[in-house]
């Protein structure tokens, strides 16, 4: 698979900025929260040019851990709640993109 939104590149990296309440209707307080990204290299990707992604676990039961799949969204700028997302600042790029902590700081 050579999805659109890694340009021919293995991985991005990025840091975790924050923990967004999602709004959706879940049993755990994990899965009700996405994680606000910041990669290490802005990213082009359907018209939309940004620095910030956000990750959206993908089905019920799924809580975060150290490794895992996700939905990926790019952001073209930082966001503070799931509600400032909109279709012209965001752009959904993948459903099942894998996630790895590979330092954790503190």
């Amino acid at each position: 698979m050579n999805p659109q939104w890694l340009q021919g590149r293995n991985e991005y990296y990025a840091r975790v900025v924050a923990f967004l309440e999602n709004n959706k209707k879940r049993p755990s307080s994990s899965e009700r929260k996405s994680t606000l990204i910041e990669f290490d290299e802005p990213i082009e990707f359907e018209d939309l040019a940004g620095k910030f992604g956000l990750l959206d676990l993908r089905h019920v039961g799924q809580v975060w851990e150290n490794t895992g799949s996700v939905q990926v969204f790019l952001l073209k700028e930082k966001i503070n709640s799931i509600e400032e997302r909109n279709q012209g600042s965001s752009r959904w790029m993948e459903s099942h993109a894998t996630y790895g902590v590979v330092e954790a700081s503190g």
